[in-house]
């Protein structure tokens, strides 16, 4: 910084400087400089801080990286930990910000290196070199398989193509939550693409991974938090209507929530909300909002779960009836009367169900800001 008289010269140098790293130094080097800049350049807070230099130099030395001579290499241990270091690294430049996703997306080099990968897996997988993918060189192949259809899906610009690779990379033996956190962008436009995909999503691989994550796991368990939360807020998605008057939409997720059930998510949902009154003491995380409002929407699907799954656990109606409540207490708080369904919100819903009392209408922005310190007054409208 003493060396210069403008700061804006220094942090571009920086940069710069940076982006040398990335071109010339080992692997590890790169991955630790690039989170680095992602730090430093990240355009969470503002696009004004968007540097392209350091992130073309990362997705260009990754497409150099993952280039393979021959089917023989890819049962190598290193070209295995390099597709591995090339996923670390690409995942760091997309959690930048969605301005450096879309200069992965863009980059042709990239795409042309795992075309050429993929080319090899298709002319070595018969005939005279089959032998490189014979039953002993199937783990070696299949891990290298799953790297190779991430990064696919982080370079393609197509959903229908993201969910393919998505769906090819799940391990169900060795789950993580980077396959539902990219399917719930690929998908999350409300548009009949995304509907068509939902579909597909919730009777394929990523609901499999999403419902044993939520089966097998808790918002206790140390180092699976953010699978267990990828596959809430997935499921959420899956679940969640934008269009509540439209027949054949609600039709459409009927038939998603339905998948979802048969594959157990709702005694998954309701011992998390048992574990979080008796473990936790009515307390939680950031699962909360996904878990309660996937549950309620669940619930609107197939009332009958109420009285058969809900009403039973008795963990369970004690943290909507605390939850309720303390919406209700709180309801004059911004935060407590944000005009979307939250755990507290959603809480007030499944009581009333739990009373076996009709759905109690969401207050309006109107009656909100009426009840807000400093309104008009203060209390619940419909239950809330």
């Amino acid at each position: 910084v003493n060396g210069f008289s403008d700061y804006a010269e220094c942090f571009w140098s920086a940069s710069y400087f940076l982006q040398l790293i990335i071109e010339k130094y080992s692997p590890k080097a790169v991955l630790q400089t690039v989170k680095a800049c992602a730090v430093l350049f990240g355009t969470e807070n503002s696009s004004d801080d968007f540097q392209e230099g350091w992130s073309l130099a990362a997705v260009k030395r990754c497409a150099q990286m993952v280039k393979v001579e021959s089917a023989e290499q890819l049962t190598e241990p290193s070209v295995l930990k390099i597709f591995k270091d090339v996923n670390a690294i690409l995942r760091e430049v997309c959690d930048a910000g969605n301005e450096y996703q879309e200069l992965i997306k863009e980059n042709t080099d990239l795409k042309d290196s795992l075309a050429e990968v993929n080319l090899l897996f298709e002319q070595s997988s018969g005939g005279a070199r089959g032998s490189v993918f014979d039953a002993a060189n199937k783990a070696a192949l299949d891990a290298i398989k799953k790297e190779l259809f991430t990064l696919e899906a982080m370079s393609s610009d197509s959903s229908e193509a993201i969910i393919t690779a998505l769906e090819q990379s799940v391990d169900l033996s060795k789950p993580t939550g980077t396959p539902l956190f990219e399917a719930y962008n690929a998908m999350c436009e409300e548009q009949e693409a995304d509907l068509a995909l939902q579909v597909r999503a919730a009777q394929g691989p990523l609901a499999q991974l999403a419902i044993q994550a939520l089966v097998q796991q808790n918002e206790e368990k140390e180092g699976k938090k953010h699978l267990f939360l990828e596959a809430l807020v997935f499921s959420k998605q899956l679940l969640e209507p934008w269009d509540r008057n439209d027949e054949a939409h609600m039709a459409v997720k009927k038939q998603i929530a339905t998948y979802l059930k048969d594959q157990g998510i709702v005694p998954a949902l309701v011992g998390q909300l048992a574990f979080w009154a008796n473990e936790w003491k009515f307390m939680f995380g950031d699962c909360g909002d996904p878990a309660v409002v996937a549950l309620l929407h669940l619930a609107r699907y197939f009332p009958s779960i109420v009285k058969d799954e809900i009403e039973p656990n008795a963990g369970a109606v004690a943290f909507i009836r605390h939850n309720a409540e303390y919406h209700r207490a709180n309801a004059g708080r911004s935060a407590f009367g944000a005009h979307r369904e939250s755990a507290y919100s959603a809480s007030v819903i499944l009581e009333a169900f739990l009373d076996g009392k009709p759905e109690p209408p969401m207050p309006t922005k109107e009656e909100l800001a009426a009840r807000a310190p400093g309104g008009m007054g203060s209390g619940g409208f419909g239950g809330f």
